[in-house]
This record gives C-alpha cells, structure tokens and sequence, in this order.
C-alpha cells in the first residue's frame, strides 16, 4: 500500500512521547509499504531538521511549525470560541500547500492523522485523496484527558487558573473529537482504557499499544548498600508531567524519606533542570534516555492526569 503519515512534529529524535509512537508506527509500516510523511518541525535552528527522519520513508516534507497565537487571540478562543484550542494550535496555510504538493503527485491507499492537533487538515485530505482510507490515531482521550486535569487542578487553589482552562476546553473537544472521529475510516488508541473511552462516542477503537523495545534496556539488581534512585524522564510543559513531578516532590518524596532516609530522585525533561536539591537532580533534557534509566533502581511514574 501506499500510506502517507501526517505528524504534528518530526517523529525522530525520538524523545517525546508522542515523537516515540510515531517513530514506532511508522518504521513498522515503512518495513511492508510505501511510506511517506508530511511533518511540521519544532527545530528552528538546524539546517535540515528532517536529516534523521528521512531515511525512515520513501519521501518527507518538512513544515515549520507556526508562530505561536497571540495570548489576547488565544484567550478570547478559550473563553468564547467554539472550537477547542488544541484544533487551531497548528493552523497553517503551509502546511495544506504542502499536502496539495505531495498528493496530487501520488495516489495514496491510506492516509493516517496523528493526533487530534492534525485532524484540521482532514478536510484538506479527504478533497485531495477521496479514495483514501483516513485513519486517526487517537494519542490521547483529549475529553477525558482534560476532564482528568480540571478534577486535579481543582484540588489546589493556587492552580485553579489552569483548571478554569480545562473546564472551558472540556466541552469543546467532546463535541469536536466525536466529530473527527466519525468523519474518519477508523480510530486506533494507545490504551485499553484509551479505548473504553472513545468507543461510546460512536466510533469502535482499535488498540494499537506504543511499541517498546525491552531488550535495549538490560535489566540490573538495585544496589542495595545505598538509597533507592528514583528516575522519572518528561517535558514539564506537559501538564501532566509537571503535576506529576509536583506531586511526587510535595506529597511523594517526604513520605519515603521517612522509610528510605536515603533516597534520592533524579528528573530528566525540559524544564526539570531548575529543581535539583539536596536529595533531588534536575537533569534537563537529556540525550540518552535509556543510560539514565540504567543509573536508577526504579522508575517512576506518579501520573494523576490523563
């Protein structure tokens, strides 16, 4: 067959959670069809920011991501609009010229979407291709996703901003992914409970797990003469990776200090290089993933959103 892939950033490096399924997803794809991919990329300094990528697919196309809105912009959408932030955060006139330039120069069997933040572009696929399948691919639960973060914000006053967030987006993008999700020919999720949520808007997920390579990271016993190190690896401008750490650093973290005085924490991500203390390293972003997983005796994953 021949498939093109539509990804809201380039799937390789592959150090982002939405980036590793992507990555995954496609190589297997590419190993039995023709593949190619038509991707925005965050990169805004390297000079061929799809080098790593290409060797994944017969053809790429690379789109800079858009400028960001401007906050006055943004917020009257959030308070007033109809459709959900997250639907008009790639909105990009390069972007459909770019799929108009790489399907009219090919019939495609399969067009795939990769998240909800791709899924303005549907309409666009389904004038180019109308004899392609569409398939979406569902990254997240957006509704129940925002739910979850509006019910935890609520808890904490001095986070109720983010939360009045959550509750006007909440509506929105269950309106709006019921929606895409029946204008398309089939709806995968990363997640049994992923997909009990989805399926009774209409739609019949299918499970497609991320894909894991276990054998890359060897197993080793803790070393039992010290504290246990903790690792936990994320991006805190995910807001379920910031909950998680703040939640891990303020309730967590004291409690086993108390049974495991010498415990410590190790944080890998962008943002997380500001908290380092006593008996917490702030690591960054980091390069080698899984070399910090093998300096750790346990990962952890004190996720409370999503």
């Amino acid at each position: 067959m021949r498939i093109l892939f539509l990804t809201p950033d380039l799937p390789l490096p592959a150090d982002q959670g939405a980036k590793l399924r992507n990555a995954g997803l496609i190589r297997a794809a590419a190993a039995h069809h023709q593949v190619d991919l038509v991707s925005f990329s965050t990169d805004r300094k390297h000079p061929d920011p799809g080098a790593e990528t290409r060797p994944l697919v017969r053809s790429l196309k690379v789109v800079p991501v858009p400028p960001e809105r401007s906050q006055v912009l943004r917020a009257w959408n959030v308070l007033f609009g109809t459709l959900p932030d997250l639907a008009l955060r790639l909105e990009s006139p390069l972007f459909v010229e770019a799929l108009r330039e790489v399907m009219q120069g090919q019939r495609y069997d399969l067009v795939q979407i990769e998240g909800l933040e791709m899924t303005p572009y549907l309409p666009a696929v389904r004038a180019l291709a109308p004899d392609a399948a569409v398939i979406y691919d569902a990254h997240n639960a957006e509704m129940s996703l925002q739910r979850s973060m509006f019910q935890v914000e609520l808890r904490n006053p001095l986070r109720w901003h983010a939360g009045l967030y959550s509750f006007t987006q909440w509506s929105k993008l269950g309106t709006y992914e019921r929606v895409t999700m029946n204008d398309t020919d089939l709806v995968l999720c990363v997640s049994e409970a992923d997909a009990a949520k989805l399926k009774g808007r209409h739609v019949d997920p299918k499970l497609v797990p991320n894909g894991i390579d276990a054998s890359a990271i060897p197993y080793r016993e803790p070393a039992a003469e010290a504290g246990p190190t903790l690792f936990f690896i994320g991006p805190l401008d995910y807001r379920p990776n910031a909950d998680a750490v703040r939640w891990m650093l303020t309730s967590v973290m004291p409690r086993l200090r108390r049974v495991a005085p010498g415990a410590r924490l190790r944080l890998a991500g962008r943002g997380t290089d500001s908290l380092t203390t006593e008996d917490v390293e702030g690591l960054g972003y980091v390069a080698d993933a899984q070399a910090e997983m093998g300096r750790a005796d346990a990962f952890v994953v004190p996720m409370r959103m999503g």
